[in-house]
């Protein structure tokens, strides 16, 4: 009586460890398809093998839908078609325009936290300890969200 539908008939699990392993061979044999090396193989690639390999996987295009190296996918500029470079003051501008947004982003977070500090401790009676932790977090996100409106033009 075999407890496994995948254990073998009769018991005989060398035939069927035997059978694995071709099965294994058959499928190393099909491109494209990834299996473990064998147990005698080399843990490593010497350099010449690697070499070749990254020279075969740069020449032959991917499956679609896998990723490509970066040398593939980076975009080619001829010398008339370079991006503009950006001037002193234009790069200054850029930085401030990217500073300037977000900056409310954790006073609100702040301010949402406290209240549900606020009122998760008090639904679980949890002390006054997540009520001071609440009132804390507002009113630090209240005082920076003044702070912002005031030092905005």
């Amino acid at each position: 009586m075999s407890l496994d539908a995948r254990e073998p008939p009769g018991g005989d699990f060398v035939a069927y460890i035997e059978q694995l392993e071709r099965a294994q061979v058959a499928r190393q044999a099909v491109p494209g398809t990834m299996v473990a090396p064998p147990a005698g193989a080399p843990a490593r690639l010497t350099a010449s093998q690697a070499e070749a390999a990254a020279a075969a996987l740069q020449q032959t295009p991917g499956p679609p839908g896998q990723a490509r190296s970066h040398a593939q996918s980076a975009p080619k500029f001829s010398a008339s078609q370079q991006p503009a470079a950006l001037s002193a003051e234009q790069a200054q501008q850029l930085l401030a325009r990217l500073n300037a947004g977000g900056q409310a982003g954790p006073s609100l977070v702040a301010i949402v936290v406290g209240i549900g500090l606020i009122i998760g401790g008090g639904a679980m009676n949890a002390g006054p300890v997540p009520f001071f932790l609440g009132v804390a977090a507002i009113v630090w996100g209240a005082r920076r969200l003044e702070r912002l409106k005031k030092s905005k033009p």
